[in-house]
């Protein structure tokens, strides 16, 4: 949203195309409606089982103390560590670090994980940081960001991921895996019969 509202003139493009073609536009709309309705009859079994996960996730909701502690708190905590990645890694690169060039990071990185083409949206959250940064620094510079940004925080994913599989598990991991995986074999062997 950020992106949108600070690109100039966005709410005053024209759509010549829903001014030329209203009865297809009033035709996609009805097709969209029925493909939604018929899909809604169709996942409604698999939308109740996740509205009834949604309603057990969302008892936290109803201890407000509990929430502050357990949700608010550490999300607050996680969203400043990223704000903060980027300032540090903005200015390594020498673009200056704002309110509009940090938040145009964190916007691309939004876009780009909502509508990624490839594994961890590599190449479109390039694109987006080039696009959004074009006036603070050079296409060469923001790209170059973009990319030490995804594998700065790829790598510090996994060895991360890495340290606590192994705090979690230690030497009982391997044993949890071997109990695991007789188990998943057991119940296949089950739903055989």
């Amino acid at each position: 949203m950020y992106l949108f509202l600070a690109v100039g003139g966005s709410f005053e493009q024209e759509l010549g195309f829903l001014e030329r073609h209203p009865w297809g536009v009033a035709l996609a709309v009805f097709v969209g409606a029925a493909v939604v309705a018929v899909g809604g009859r169709l996942a409604s079994r698999w939308l109740r089982r996740r509205w009834e996960e949604a309603r057990a996730g969302g008892k936290i909701l109803s201890d407000w103390r509990a929430y502050v502690r357990r949700v608010l708190i550490p999300q607050l905590l996680s969203w400043g560590c990223k704000v903060g990645v980027v300032a540090v890694l903005l200015a390594a690169y020498g673009i200056p670090v704002g309110f509009h060039t940090i938040f145009s990071v964190l916007a691309g990185n939004s876009l780009a994980n909502l509508a990624s083409l490839t594994p961890g949206g590599v190449g479109v959250s390039q694109a987006l940081h080039v696009a959004s940064l074009h006036e603070v620094t050079s296409a060469a510079t923001a790209s170059a960001f973009s990319i030490t940004q995804q594998l700065l925080t790829t790598v510090w994913n996994i060895v991360l991921a890495v340290v606590l599989v192994a705090v979690a598990f230690g030497r009982s991991g391997k044993q949890l895996v071997e109990e695991s995986s007789v188990r998943a074999r057991e119940l296949q062997a089950d739903q055989r019969d």
